[in-house]
């Protein structure tokens, strides 16, 4: 999460239950975030413990799929059935019923029925293609920040608008995948049962599998002027440095990064259409740490690309008018991001610098990925701090996902950063995020005359009964 935050101190094996402030001590965003954190991984382990990696309540399981070809099924009459019809927008199009379902112990929460096409966050380009026969409809959990820039009610009007903490939201997209006959792990998905049994190959194909893992360190001994030999991280502040996949794929195939040493948290609301290359700014940064300057990299995102992070192109700052409140960036935008004020476009800083870049024919601003191992391909980024993504033991290439992302928090009064290490030696880590959890719904199927069929339901439900007892 791009948040102004400390860092994250929540870690999973340590097993601790909760946090306990201390009288006449400072208090840190990052103790009050760790409760929240525990109290909210025992409640997603409970739930999954009582109802699976995936279930509904059987009074409202929500997320039923219903499509055109199960009209005769489902006891309408003929107005009803003009109607869901009238809603398709295509033969690929399919209804999604309202109620609730629970992937990996995240609620998600469908108010009414919707098509796939008008789904809430629909970024798919396409409905589903009839040249591949059978479709497995999916649901994609996972969850997204929510500032002050991107819903204004969070801020205090008693503070003039002020923000005091972000908040954390619960997204659901439901997606769809080609069962191709040539992948053998599709050749006997043809009902419920089926997906179940295997559900956690599937889940992996949908990962994209391996995904890269990270090492940083900041002990490398760099020349300083004549002086002896330094290492360790020679920032003279405290930093939550982040990583963050912009362009995924594969290293060496596309696959890019940028980083921010304010964990991306420096973000700029956008009050007017952007026109050309000029943006119209709702405010400045807090304090000059954390303002722009001629040749900061920022990106322009708003509500439809953070949600499912869809990289924009990387501008550099050309010109600042501090009393038009503008920005005259270099390039042009490429796509219609910043143009739509409802979706609350914001121009975010990024933190590399031209000199990171080996191949000047890559797209400008992000990093090309470049994998090591030992002392090889070591990518510096400030003040002592290095990363280096990590090849595969086995030789298969690793998948980096747009949006994922490493925190490295760097200490100025112990001169080092907080990572795990094994014996002195930085640790390979996976990404912190973001992370997705899926949960199978239906199989749908082309038939006859290109009618699509819900020819399998892949959810799951539970019953609870409640006993009570008068004394």
């Amino acid at each position: 999460m791009k948040g102004d935050f400390t860092r994250d101190t929540f870690k999973r094996h340590q097993h601790f239950t909760r946090v306990l402030m201390q009288q006449s001590r400072v208090q840190l965003d990052s103790d009050w975030n760790e409760q929240t954190a525990i109290f909210w991984d025992y409640l997603r382990h409970v739930v999954t413990d009582l109802l699976g990696p995936y279930a509904g309540p059987e009074t409202d399981c929500g997320f039923a799929i219903k499509a055109e070809g199960d009209l005769d099924d489902m006891g309408l009459d003929d107005k009803a059935k003009r109607e869901f019809c009238d809603r398709m927008q295509g033969a690929g199009d399919f209804l999604i019923g309202k109620g609730r379902y629970y992937v990996d112990g995240l609620m998600c929460e469908n108010h009414r029925s919707v098509t796939y096409s008008e789904q809430a966050n629909y970024l798919e380009t396409n409905l589903l293609d009839a040249k591949h026969t059978r479709h497995l409809v999916y649901l994609d959990v996972w969850e997204h920040y929510v500032s002050l820039d991107e819903d204004p009610a969070i801020g205090e009007p008693a503070l003039r608008g002020a923000d005091t903490c972000g908040r954390a939201k619960i997204v659901w997209q439901v997606r769809t995948l080609p069962l191709h006959k040539k992948h053998e792990l599709f050749e006997d998905l043809t009902d419920g049962a089926k997906v179940w049994e295997n559900w956690d190959g599937i889940s992996r194909i949908l990962d994209r599998h391996p995904r890269g893992h990270l090492k940083a360190r900041a002990g490398a001994e760099l020349p300083n002027a004549g002086s002896p030999l330094q290492g360790g991280y020679r920032g003279l502040e405290n930093q939550l440095y982040r990583v963050e996949i912009h362009e995924g794929g594969e290293a060496g195939e596309g696959a890019m990064f940028k980083w921010s040493r304010e964990n991306g948290s420096v973000v700029l609301p956008i009050v007017a259409p952007v026109e050309g290359n000029t943006v119209t700014l709702g405010r400045w940064s807090r304090d000059r740490r954390s303002n722009l300057q001629a040749g900061d990299w920022v990106e322009i995102s708003d509500d439809a690309t953070a949600l499912h992070t869809a990289p924009q192109p990387l501008l550099q700052v050309q010109q600042i008018h501090s009393d038009l409140m503008q920005v005259v960036l270099s390039g042009t935008l490429t796509s219609n991001t910043g143009q739509d004020l409802s979706k609350h476009p914001v121009l975010r800083r990024w933190d590399q610098k031209p000199t990171q870049r080996k191949n000047t024919e890559e797209p400008e601003g992000a990093i090309p990925i470049r994998e090591g191992e030992g002392e090889r391909n070591w990518i510096a980024l400030e003040n002592g701090i290095e990363i280096q993504f990590q090849e595969t033991p086995t030789g298969s290439q690793n998948h980096y996902r747009s949006g994922d992302y490493w925190l490295i928090p760097a200490r100025s009064a112990t001169g080092g950063i907080d990572w795990p290490a094994s014996n002195g030696e930085p640790e390979a880590a996976p990404p912190h995020g973001i992370d997705h959890h899926y949960g199978p719904l239906a199989i749908l199927e082309f038939q006859g005359s290109g009618v699509l069929h819900t020819t399998g339901n892949c959810r799951r439900t539970f019953h609870m009964t409640h006993k009570f007892t008068i004394d």
